[in-house]
């Protein structure tokens, strides 16, 4: 059920409605803290900051995008590796099978 949920990001206070507010909580977390990062860094304007966090946490998605896509590759290829020897073994067996 959609809810309206208030968050606040650096100075700024925004009521979203969800039906997910835990989750935006975490991700308003994550984007608030990169915010304190950057302030704090000597980023002189919220925007600026605003601007960076979202740059550094869109790199961080792709990074985790292309971590989840290349261990989704090996995982494939293993899958197919695995199938191709239980269908040799099958083979075997029913060779063994037969010989009976």
């Amino acid at each position: 059920m959609s809810e309206v949920v208030q968050i606040r990001l650096g100075d700024e206070t925004f009521k979203l409605r969800t039906d997910r507010a835990e989750a935006l909580h975490r991700a308003a977390g994550l984007v608030d803290e990169k915010l304190a990062e950057l302030r704090a860094g000597g980023v002189p304007s919220t925007r600026a900051a605003a601007l960076l966090a979202a740059l550094s946490l869109a790199d961080e998605l792709l990074l985790a995008r292309g971590a989840r896509d290349a261990l989704r590759d090996r995982t494939g290829s293993a899958l197919e590796s695995l199938t191709t020897r239980l269908d040799e073994l099958d083979g075997c067996i029913e060779q063994l099978g037969a010989g009976r």
